[in-house]
């Protein structure tokens, strides 16, 4: 059946569609499929490659904020187990020397305030009946009015553990930004009541750890609002995603960002010795523009080489039918004893052999005659 249908097909039909459909047979249809997987092959890589920097960027991210959050719970147990603390707040001896136990929380304070880039603020704020043997100082402070209406101290009084937590604050020339806190409720036993440690931690020196010119960076505590964003000026507002239980802790993939298509790493950590849901989100915006420009240059590549190869192949075909209906019609008129050829085919292939036997075979009737 096969042969039958070569046979049939390449009798019925000229030798220019024969040259055609074999280009298209031969030639089209392999370079085509070929470059089809080789096109989905190369999205694939490419986009997997550009998924693996996106979640190493995440995986920075993540391992940044677990090393802080390890440091400052060292600083709150550093400064819980110290001794002098309780006997300050609670001693009511009238030799206590208040001064010298002031000096070395403070001197404490001081030093790991100094020798920590993270921090900005390391303060421990006491029930105002407390201040009593305390001696003016900045990093020791009383409960006030300003502190209960912030947001970590309406948070310290409902929940007894260590909690993380973000909130606006203002800086020099009025300028307000907002803040990572991780906050120590520090027990009392013997006043029956609690402190807290405030410790904030620097943007400036997130920034430097995690900022990447390449990516969107988005960072918040639970469901609380954007503390640090590579875009300064988006802290403050919601999280750029849907933060619903149905989301997984981990993604990376296709998100939908300010309405337009972005590739990026999603995960959710839990922060150390809290509760508390760190979120983090990184979005390269560029990948897929770049992925679809090259997939734009291979297919144009692509099209480029199967239009000239099909512009030669049908100039070609044009060429050779021409010279096939030459032969033929020097042969029509040789059949009806018209002798008067014209040499039009010229060259060394078979069908100027053969023109050259028929003009032989003509002279030899012309002599017969």
């Amino acid at each position: 059946m096969t042969n039958r249908f070569h046979f049939k097909y390449f009798t019925k039909n000229n030798m220019k569609r024969q040259l055609i459909t074999l280009f298209i047979c031969a030639v089209m249809i392999p370079v085509i499929s070929i470059g089809s997987i080789l096109g989905i092959f190369v999205y694939k890589k490419t986009f997997s490659h550009y998924e693996d920097l996106a979640r190493s960027q995440s995986r920075l991210v993540h391992s940044t904020i677990v090393s802080t959050s390890i440091y400052l719970h060292a600083t709150y147990e550093t400064v819980i187990s110290n001794p002098k603390l309780q006997q300050l707040l609670c001693t009511d001896e009238p030799d206590y020397n208040t001064m010298e136990a002031t000096s070395e929380l403070t001197g404490l304070f001081d030093k790991t305030l100094t020798n920590t880039a993270m921090l900005t603020t390391l303060k421990l704020y006491v029930p105002a009946n407390l201040m009593g043997n305390v001696e003016p100082n900045k990093y020791i402070l009383p409960f006030t009015d300003e502190t209960e209406k912030s947001r970590w101290y309406q948070k310290a009084v409902k929940f007894s553990g260590n909690f993380w937590t973000s909130d606006i604050r203002t800086g020099q020339n009025d300028v307000t930004y907002w803040e990572l806190h991780y906050c120590c409720r520090i027990p009392i036993p013997e006043k029956h009541t609690y402190a807290v440690l405030l410790m904030s931690v620097s943007n400036d020196y997130l920034r430097s750890l995690i900022s990447n010119n390449n990516y969107e960076i988005f960072l918040n505590v639970n469901e609380q609002p954007v503390f640090i964003s590579s875009d300064r000026g988006y802290a403050g507002q919601e999280f750029p995603l849907d933060l619903s239980t149905e989301m997984s802790d981990s993604k990376t993939g296709i998100f939908t960002l300010f309405d337009k298509k972005t590739l990026g790493s999603f995960a959710r950590v839990n922060l150390y010795h809290s509760s508390d849901k760190l979120h983090i989100f990184v979005a390269d915006t560029n990948p897929m523009d770049t992925i679809h420009h090259l997939l734009i240059i291979f297919l144009l590549i692509m099209l480029l080489a199967l239009s000239v190869s099909a512009v030669i192949i049908i100039l070609y075909a044009t060429y050779f039918s021409g010279r096939i209906n030459t032969l033929r019609l020097a042969m029509y008129k040789v059949s009806n004893n018209d002798y008067e050829i014209v040499d039009t085919i010229r060259g060394d292939d078979e069908l100027t052999a053969t023109f050259q036997d028929m003009k032989i075979m003509v002279e030899k009737l012309k002599t017969a005659e």
